[in-house]
């Protein structure tokens, strides 16, 4: 998955995540790390006080999951129009017309971000009717891999999402989520690491019970427990439990 040296590289997101922390701040800042030209086309992210790590261009706001879904070509078509040489599509939306434009530029470098387990996610969309999320999470595990294969490369984040992709032939590299290294590191000198409980995410009521459980473990073989939450989201009431 080699890139063209001094890229112009377009990471697509439709959602309103435009600080997104792994495509904006983990994919996209790496790649302009490396030297590359990049930018990133967002709706406006709903957390403000974020820090550009790559510039942002705002899409128009596309209120409700449906609209988001049905304007995909319009927003494929913006993108375009930017005369990337690399699209990085991060979007589960976005891939079917990801796979249509690599299809129609064929000098154009499009890759596709599969950073969670969106077939077992149908399972738990509420937007969804029960009867159906079944029938919408195999489709999602079949046609996704699958069209990644007809892509030029793809990211995953969990070695289970890379296995299912490089099954299906699609050229995939892992890319994990893990906190940035100079916090997360042991302590100088080789000695024990810094922190016992290390936590890159969004804090969820429904992770806590683990959270705490894992830290009281923890606390009977080593004594108090030192966490790191390395996190973009705090939803209130998560937050209060964990605290």
């Amino acid at each position: 998955m080699t890139l063209p040296t001094r890229a112009r590289v377009l990471v697509l997101q439709s959602s309103p995540a435009a600080h997104h922390p792994r495509h904006h701040h983990r994919l996209a800042a790496a790649l302009a790390a490396a030297g590359h030209d990049v930018t990133m086309m967002a709706q406006p992210d709903r957390s403000p006080g974020h820090v550009d790590d790559v510039p942002v261009h705002h899409l128009p706001v596309r209120r409700g999951r449906f609209l988001r879904m049905v304007t995909g070509p319009l927003t494929m078509v913006r993108a375009l129009r930017r005369g990337p040489d690399v699209i990085h599509v991060v979007c589960l939306d976005l891939l079917p017309w990801a796979v249509l434009a690599r299809r129609l530029r064929r000098r154009l470098v499009v890759l596709y971000d599969s950073n969670d387990e969106y077939g077992d996610d149908m399972l738990t969309k509420q937007w969804l009717p029960r009867g159906l999320r079944p029938v919408v999470r195999r489709l999602v595990l079949r046609l996704e891999p699958w069209l990644g294969t007809h892509l030029d490369g793809v990211t995953t984040a969990i070695p289970r999402t890379h296995e299912r992709f490089t099954a299906a032939g699609a050229r995939s590299v892992l890319v994990r989520n893990f906190p940035p290294a100079p916090i997360a590191s042991a302590a100088p000198g080789n000695g024990p690491p810094r922190h016992d409980i290390l936590l890159g995410g969004t804090i969820l009521d429904a992770i806590v019970p683990d959270l705490v459980a894992t830290a009281v473990r923890v606390r009977a073989q080593r004594g108090p427990t030192r966490w790191l939450i390395v996190a973009r989201d705090h939803p209130l009431p998560a937050q209060r439990r964990l605290e």
